[in-house]
């Protein structure tokens, strides 16, 4: 089985693409990389090297991204001309643009997240009216139908698809997945908590985290700047200290000392730097949103997501709980091994390959027909 699976380094598609490519090659699949976005880091391509893993970096605009509309049909072509000179015999796209390719062969559609349901989430509303937010809703709808099997990592994302995009076929709920010997819960912690994030997304409300004072002291990590616009966020202040961006190296020594993971965004599909951080050992404090309490369970602590009145009580109150409940860190961990495996979820979409390959292609619309809803 050779998969031709795409990818990008803006966010958690990358280090999903590349933790479950490494679980199918340990399963006997080939994969293919076709990654948009900055150049990927060199322990990435030492890895992707090291498990006999091509992958081919272009130059084309993300499809969230504004003047995406002008690109992507250009970037749909060379992605199916790779899929043919590849010899891949099915694509699993990770971006709803990919999901019809004129290839001749299947596509499992992941999707991850959209825009729609980040303004609904985050701005309480839908985007305004444009040309662009009319071509990407077109564009969302038409991978959805045009894909032989649509996939997702939460079943809170299966009914964003479903309200947002009126999608009514099967999505399959896989969770994602990390290795849990790649991190290190076995040394001693220390007394302070970790937040993780872009940012300059305005979901993961890393500012407002940094912008008040906490009972214990707090480590942020993540860019700074926006990848289309360049604009900057302002360094967290106040009491937090900021790291920046951090290699994958320095993510896992952070997070292997931290006591407690603090995540605090409106808008969080899955969270796997939450799963991370479980797998080394922290407790966690999440925002009270949909996916995290079906990732998680009693598995965590939580508090009303900001900007809601009594968030920062109540997260101060569940700090200093958390500091006194040494077993909270131990319970997150066991749920994460239990159920985040990265192993499991290869094989769960090794399944899912071999149902769309059975099913065969479907036939892509031409760009300029009008887009059915859903089937």
């Amino acid at each position: 089985m050779h998969a031709l699976v795409t990818t990008d380094t803006w966010g958690g598609i990358w280090t999903f693409t590349l933790e479950l490519s490494v679980q199918l090659r340990r399963q006997g699949c080939q994969v293919t990389l076709a990654s948009f976005g900055p150049w990927p880091a060199e322990e990435s391509l030492a890895t992707l090297k090291r498990w006999g893993i091509s992958i081919h970096c272009l130059p084309w605009q993300m499809e969230w991204m504004q003047g995406a509309e002008r690109e992507t049909a250009a970037a749909q072509r060379e992605l199916a001309r790779l899929a043919v000179s590849s010899g891949a015999g099915l694509v699993h796209a990770n971006h709803f643009a990919f999901a019809g390719l004129d290839a001749g062969i299947p596509t499992v559609l992941t999707a991850h997240s959209d825009l729609y349901s980040w303004w609904r989430q985050v701005k309480n509303c839908e985007p305004p009216p444009s040309g662009f937010h009319a071509w990407y809703r077109d564009l969302v709808i038409q991978g959805l139908e045009q894909a032989a099997i649509v996939a997702a990592p939460t079943r809170a994302v299966a009914g964003d698809l479903r309200r947002e995009y009126g999608c009514s076929r099967p999505v399959q709920v896989i969770y994602n997945g990390r290795s849990a010997g790649d991190f290190s819960c076995c040394g001693e912690k220390s007394n302070f908590a970790a937040a993780m994030g872009r940012v300059w997304d305005e979901a993961k409300q890393l500012a407002w985290l940094g912008e008040r004072s906490w009972p214990l002291p707090l480590a942020i990590a993540g860019p700074l700047q926006h990848p289309q616009n360049g604009q900057a966020a302002a360094p967290p202040a106040q009491d937090s200290c900021y790291l920046g961006e951090l290699n994958g190296a320095a993510r896992r020594r952070l997070l292997g000392r931290a006591k407690i993971y603090v995540g605090c965004a409106r808008y969080e599909p899955f969270g796997l730097s939450a799963l991370e951080a479980a797998l080394s050992g922290c407790a966690l404090a999440l925002a009270d949103i949909e996916s995290q309490r079906e990732i998680w369970g009693d598995a965590a602590g939580y508090f009303p997501v900001p900007p809601h009145p009594d968030a920062q009580a109540e997260l101060c109150a569940l700090l200093e709980r958390l500091v006194k409940t040494p077993e909270a860190g131990q319970q997150a961990r066991q749920r994460a091994r239990e159920c985040y495996g990265s192993y499991r979820m290869a094989s769960e979409y090794r399944q899912l390959y071999r149902q769309a390959m059975a099913r065969g292609a479907r036939v892509p619309q031409p760009p300029e027909s009008a887009v059915a809803p859903c089937a």
